[in-house]
């Protein structure tokens, strides 16, 4: 055969056309195959990368909102205690005398705890104030009494058991008559007196 002038034997050819033909079909999956592995390797794998970076950033929002958590219920602990503290404090507040309750308490409530644990009192004299701690006053009272042991000792607790702190800080006992037991105590009272600035 002659093409532009060019003799071909067909035949020679012909042997390695149908060479090609035979694996033609094995050229073909191989160049699919390679188009395959090229399109997995651009756009799956950059897809795979862009989730992993994200895991990566989701994985740091975690750990962030797990230390948010955590400081947030430290804070909520922290709160809760606090409440506990103040709730405490208005309570030892509470046991503390105000200027009004301290007056109360010297000339109303003491002759009725007298009365009540039946002993006469023959006088109360006040001792000047003075500054214990910050804000904390300690006042004295001392009172002059006449009853016998079991009386006095029933005055005693029923001022320990006041709601108030007041403290028994020294009793003197002498005794005045044998026949009825007559005593005269002297009780130093200290009335402990918070005033708020």
């Amino acid at each position: 055969m002659k093409i532009f002038d060019i003799e071909i034997q067909l035949e020679q050819y012909e042997d390695k056309f149908d060479l090609i033909r035979r694996y033609q079909k094995y050229f073909y999956i191989g160049v699919i195959l390679l188009i395959g592995i090229y399109l997995y390797l651009t756009l799956i794998t950059s897809k795979l990368n862009g989730i992993k970076a994200n895991t990566e950033t989701l994985k740091k929002f975690e750990s962030v909102l797990g230390q948010k958590k955590a400081m947030v219920k430290e804070q909520e602990n922290i709160e809760r205690v606090l409440k506990g503290l103040q709730l405490t404090l208005i309570e030892k507040e509470n046991d503390f005398f105000t200027d009004e309750a301290f007056k109360e308490f010297s000339l109303n409530i003491l002759p009725q705890l007298a009365s009540k644990a039946r002993v006469e009192i023959e006088s109360v004299d006040y001792v000047k104030g003075y500054l214990k701690e910050k804000s904390i006053w300690v006042y004295t009272l001392n009172v002059r009494l006449n009853c016998n042991y079991q009386k006095l000792l029933d005055f005693v607790k029923l001022i320990e058991q006041y709601s108030k702190i007041i403290q028994v800080s020294g009793i003197t006992i002498t005794r005045k008559s044998l026949n009825p037991l007559v005593l005269e105590a002297n009780l130093n009272l200290k009335a402990f007196i918070l005033k708020k600035e």
